[in-house]
Protein backbone atom coordinates (compact mmCIF):
# COMPACT_ATOMS: atom_id res chain seq x y z
CA UNK A 1 0.00 0.00 0.00
CA UNK A 2 1.47 3.25 -0.85
CA UNK A 3 0.28 5.15 2.33
CA UNK A 4 1.63 2.75 4.18
CA UNK A 5 5.30 2.89 2.13
CA UNK A 6 4.86 6.73 2.48
CA UNK A 7 4.38 6.80 6.54
CA UNK A 8 7.53 4.20 6.82
CA UNK A 9 9.58 6.60 4.68
CA UNK A 10 8.97 9.27 7.26
CA UNK A 11 9.52 7.45 9.99
CA UNK A 12 12.51 6.47 8.73
CA UNK A 13 13.60 10.03 8.31
CA UNK A 14 12.14 10.99 11.96
CA UNK A 15 14.53 8.30 13.25
CA UNK A 16 17.56 9.60 11.55
CA UNK A 17 17.23 13.03 12.99
CA UNK A 18 16.42 11.85 15.95
CA UNK A 19 19.42 9.66 16.27
CA UNK A 20 21.41 12.30 14.54
CA UNK A 21 20.60 14.76 17.11
CA UNK A 22 21.33 12.05 19.70
CA UNK A 23 24.45 11.91 18.00
CA UNK A 24 25.55 15.87 18.58
CA UNK A 25 23.56 16.29 21.56
CA UNK A 26 26.20 13.34 23.16
CA UNK A 27 29.25 14.54 21.71
CA UNK A 28 28.62 18.48 23.17
CA UNK A 29 28.08 16.25 26.38
CA UNK A 30 31.24 15.02 26.28
CA UNK A 31 33.05 18.00 25.26
CA UNK A 32 31.49 20.20 27.82
CA UNK A 33 32.42 17.91 30.77
CA UNK A 34 35.73 17.94 29.15
CA UNK A 35 35.59 21.54 30.21
CA UNK A 36 34.63 21.07 33.42
CA UNK A 37 37.37 17.88 34.16
CA UNK A 38 40.13 20.21 32.95
CA UNK A 39 42.37 21.43 35.57
CA UNK A 40 42.72 24.98 36.66
CA UNK A 41 45.59 26.85 38.37
CA UNK A 42 44.50 27.71 41.74
CA UNK A 43 46.61 29.82 44.38
CA UNK A 44 44.48 30.52 47.23
CA UNK A 45 41.76 32.96 46.34
CA UNK A 46 43.62 33.71 43.37
CA UNK A 47 43.13 32.19 39.99
CA UNK A 48 46.49 32.37 37.62
CA UNK A 49 45.60 32.14 34.35
CA UNK A 50 48.73 31.70 31.74
CA UNK A 51 48.33 33.15 27.49
CA UNK A 52 45.54 31.30 27.25
CA UNK A 53 42.08 31.73 28.23
CA UNK A 54 40.90 29.77 32.02
CA UNK A 55 38.06 26.93 30.53
CA UNK A 56 34.47 28.52 31.61
CA UNK A 57 33.47 25.83 33.79
CA UNK A 58 30.09 27.55 35.00
CA UNK A 59 29.48 27.41 31.33
CA UNK A 60 30.46 23.96 30.42
CA UNK A 61 28.53 23.19 33.29
CA UNK A 62 24.85 25.04 31.88
CA UNK A 63 26.13 23.82 28.34
CA UNK A 64 25.91 20.05 29.75
CA UNK A 65 22.90 20.12 31.37
CA UNK A 66 21.41 21.59 28.17
CA UNK A 67 22.78 19.02 26.02
CA UNK A 68 21.46 16.29 28.74
CA UNK A 69 17.99 17.55 27.98
CA UNK A 70 18.60 17.74 24.16
CA UNK A 71 19.23 13.87 24.34
CA UNK A 72 16.65 12.97 26.35
CA UNK A 73 14.16 14.53 24.29
CA UNK A 74 15.81 13.08 21.03
CA UNK A 75 15.67 9.58 22.92
CA UNK A 76 11.46 10.35 23.09
CA UNK A 77 11.45 11.11 19.80
CA UNK A 78 13.36 7.51 18.99
CA UNK A 79 11.00 5.69 21.13
CA UNK A 80 7.96 7.95 19.49
CA UNK A 81 9.25 7.01 15.60
CA UNK A 82 10.00 3.41 17.04
CA UNK A 83 5.89 3.44 18.46
CA UNK A 84 5.25 4.58 14.56
CA UNK A 85 7.18 2.36 13.32
CA UNK A 86 5.07 -0.91 15.10
CA UNK A 87 1.51 0.64 13.96
CA UNK A 88 2.49 1.25 10.55
CA UNK A 89 3.28 -2.27 10.54
CA UNK A 90 0.50 -3.51 11.78
CA UNK A 91 -1.82 -1.63 9.07
CA UNK A 92 0.69 -3.20 6.48
CA UNK A 93 -0.35 -6.83 7.54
Amino acid sequence: DLSVQGGVAGINALTNTALAGLGSSLARFEQSAKTIAEPTDLLGDRVTVSSGSAPDKIGATVDMRLHKYAAVANLRVLSTALELEREVAKLGK
